[in-house]
């Protein structure tokens, strides 16, 4: 009965029920254990149950961990709400993410491990994620608050790095940097010597 209950986003139907019937003391971790990013996921795992044993017995939740590669993620989420889930950590893929906000409302408080693009978010869901796009978009805005004012930029062959440079060339546009030149390199390659003479043209050579 606090007063600021007033305020939180208020959920009708079924799934009230769910977010009353749930157990704050249980936490469901919704992350691919298994398939071509279970590497990802086992290293969010183990750094989530890391921080979850450093805190006192009496204040550490019960982590219920989910195989989103395994079952779907809207699934997962289901099956977190049926184990009584107080909150959810997950999913990590993005179009889990996006599967998620296509398919229901949440109703618990929902930290979502990646982001998409929503307008107004739906009430419950935090969406946190090490977006490379934005981060190109900062050392945009660094560049031009350093106050330089010519480059050269080199950026990953393929989808992931097409969408890397347009934010970051987006973000530059109209700041007066000149880029004189763009490269792209082999991600999968360990000698990004050609590119970068490339970039740098008649000054390719000078670590020679």
């Amino acid at each position: 009965h606090h007063p600021g209950g007033d305020f939180l986003p208020q959920v009708a139907g079924a799934a009230t029920g769910a977010a009353e019937a749930a157990d704050a003391a249980v936490v469901a971790l919704l992350l691919p254990t298994s398939g071509r990013l279970a590497a990802a996921g086992r290293a969010v795992r183990d750094g989530f149950l890391a921080a979850a044993l450093d805190e006192a017995p009496d204040r550490r939740p019960r982590i219920e961990i989910l195989d989103t590669a395994s079952v779907g993620a809207t699934a997962a989420y289901a099956r977190a709400l049926e184990m009584g889930a107080g909150a959810v950590a997950g999913p990590l893929a993005k179009e889990d993410v996006a599967a998620l906000l296509a398919s229901q409302s949440f109703p618990v408080p929902t930290l979502a491990l990646n982001a998409v693009p929503t307008g107004t978010p739906p009430p419950f869901l935090f969406q946190f994620a090490l977006d490379p796009e934005q981060e190109a978009r900062a050392v945009a805005r660094r560049i031009v608050r350093d106050g330089h004012v010519r480059g050269v930029a080199l950026f990953p062959r393929g989808a992931w790095g097409e969408r890397v440079q347009a934010a970051f060339a987006q973000e530059l546009g109209g700041s007066g940097v000149e880029l004189t030149s763009v490269q792209a390199y082999d991600p999968a390659g360990r000698d990004y010597s050609g590119p970068l003479r490339a970039a740098l043209g008649r000054y390719g050579g000078a670590g020679d």
